[in-house]
């Protein structure tokens, strides 16, 4: 195992007399985010394999961009004499950079590394005394996210356009639509109530429960009509409404509720509330589509 090192210590002796392996920049200063050229120029016996660096190298603190090889040529000492320009960029801040290139002689399964010297360019700021405290902030300044005012703001304001253009063509029906709604929840409401009331009337034959219907269908006449249904006789309501039926029914509903006589709800007719309810209701939503 010694006499192998003891050899490639020798081989590699022997090598570094005879290959010449040189880079350099062409420019002396760089900026930011430029094009930089460094040339590699390595003269080395035929007899030797080289491979030189390409795009899968490290040129830190550099960034690899692309590289252009010329022509090989071989002298009369039998040497080859190859140059490539190696095309790089950096975004470091660092005023001084220096890079020196690795390549490859390979020896059957085995390879030797030999390195060129070390050159160094200089970075020129563009901005002027750039100290500590300015590059810390430039380390810490992240974009977080991304967000166009502009074009927020514009998007909005077609948005606020297109409602209000939409308002004011079909204000009106936008109106009788909210109103029919209005009133068609308000009735649906005092029908769910009636059927409640009712079932507990049917199971309790309480008569304050019946009591409590036509108050509900007097309030809810209100609402829908001119007339003060709460505050009236039934006198005053069968006035008001020149109909037969509701006569009966609230005769009936009177003689129940003054007198000492038993719940009979087979004679009542309560389903005609629900109709006379109904019925003004129609009428108002036919008004308001007519408009």
């Amino acid at each position: 195992m010694r006499i192998i090192l003891i050899l490639i210590f020798i081989s590699s002796k022997l090598f570094s007399q005879e290959i010449k392996y040189k880079t350099y920049f062409l420019d002396e200063k760089i900026k930011i985010g430029d094009s930089i050229k460094l040339v590699s120029v390595i003269n080395y016996p035929k007899e030797i394999e080289l491979i030189q660096p390409d795009s899968s190298y490290n040129f830190s603190p550099f960034y690899f961009i692309g590289k252009k090889n010329f022509q090989s040529r071989l002298n009369k000492k039998n040497k080859i004499y190859d140059s490539t320009v190696y095309y790089l960029r950096t975004f470091q801040l660092d005023s001084i950079q220096s890079l020196n290139l690795k390549s490859f002689i390979l020896n059957g399964t085995d390879s030797l590394i030999i390195s060129s010297n070390s050159d160094t360019i200089y970075f020129e700021s563009l901005v002027n005394n750039i100290n500590e405290n300015v590059k810390n902030n430039f380390s810490l300044n992240k974009i977080l996210s991304i967000f166009n005012t502009y074009k927020f703001a514009s998007f909005l304001i077609f948005i606020i356009l297109i409602v209000f253009t939409l308002y004011f063509s079909f204000r009106k029906r936008i109106h009788q639509y909210f109103r029919k709604r209005k009133l068609i929840k308000n009735l649906n409401d005092y029908i769910k109530d009636y059927e409640s009331l009712k079932n507990k009337m049917e199971n309790n034959k309480d008569k304050k429960i019946l009591e409590k219907i036509i108050l509900n269908w007097k309030r809810y006449m209100e609402r829908i009509t001119t007339f003060p249904y709460s505050s009236s006789t039934s006198i005053e309501i069968l006035n008001f409404n020149d109909d037969d039926k509701l006569k009966e029914l609230l005769v009936e509903v009177d003689h129940l509720l003054y007198s000492d006589k038993e719940m009979n709800l087979n004679n009542l007719s309560l389903k005609y509330l629900i109709f006379m309810a109904e019925k003004n209701t129609n009428n108002i939503i036919n008004k308001i589509e007519n408009e």
